[in-house]
């Protein structure tokens, strides 16, 4: 099946810091569904944006970053209230995010403390991952200098729907530029992205799972987990699923 005829969600966060292990939560959610044809190009978008109240002040740096205030959160919605939406949202879709594991960490121990999970979905894109594989030759890979190489336009930076839509534009980019395929199946592969097992065995793969970002529930103080979170620059953890990779074994019949 052509990857273009699924749903195509590209989402972002933004959140209160960095460590989401250390008590940061999300302060902005914002994904578009994006309608895309066969030749990878944009045929619409519908967004959804919402503010979140995250029960904990905002810090300034944050401010001078997002421009989203403590008054501008205040009386929102607690992420509680809006996880059923942002779930129903993100379900059975190709995701697209710019350094997945950072939002999956945050947006999963998120749902965690509503006694929710990941939603199953149908392939996770990571468009820092493409970029970093694709354009060896540069030094930034952050989003805005991606558009700008690609002449995206990202006039509010920083906002999640306005990053979420950027990064879907990015990807179809690369998916043009760099001739990806059409397949669903091909297209997890040649994005390196997280997706299920293959129908179709004809490749013999290998698959990881990423432990450092799959947690259950909040944890506390005592047994918050070793490993680091993912940095705002890393590929950290490659997301929540399995993460497929072609063997270099011989394809089997």
């Amino acid at each position: 099946m052509n990857w273009t005829q699924h749903r195509i969600i590209a989402f972002d966060t933004e959140t209160t810091g960095l460590n989401p292990f250390d008590g940061d939560r999300v302060i902005e959610f914002g994904a578009v569904e994006l309608t895309v044809d066969q030749d990878f190009r944009l045929t619409g978008v519908q967004a959804h944006d919402w503010l979140i109240d995250p029960e904990v002040p905002i810090p300034r740096e944050v401010t001078k970053i997002t421009g989203i205030k403590d008054e501008d959160v205040a009386g929102k919605p607690v992420f509680e209230q809006r996880a059923r939406k942002i779930y129903r949202i993100l379900k059975d879709s190709i995701l697209i995010a710019h350094n997945l594991a950072f939002d999956l960490a945050f947006l999963k121990l998120e749902f965690a403390r509503c006694d929710m999970v990941w939603p199953e979905t149908i392939a996770e894109i990571d468009t820092l991952h493409i970029s970093r594989a694709k354009l060896t030759e540069q030094r930034k890979h952050n989003l805005g200098h991606i558009c700008h190489l690609f002449g995206v336009p990202l006039d509010n930076a920083h906002r999640a729907s306005d990053d979420a839509e950027a990064c879907g534009r990015v990807l179809l980019e690369f998916a043009r530029r760099y001739n990806a395929p059409q397949d669903t199946e091909e297209m997890i592969i040649w994005a390196d992205a997280v997706g299920p097992p293959p129908a179709n065995r004809t490749h013999r793969y290998r698959w990881r799972r990423a432990s450092c970002v799959s947690v259950r529930r909040p944890p506390r103080q005592a047994d918050r987990p070793t490993c680091r979170p993912p940095r705002l620059d890393d590929h950290g953890p490659r997301a929540g699923g399995w993460a497929m990779e072609k063997a270099l074994s011989t394809p089997t019949s």
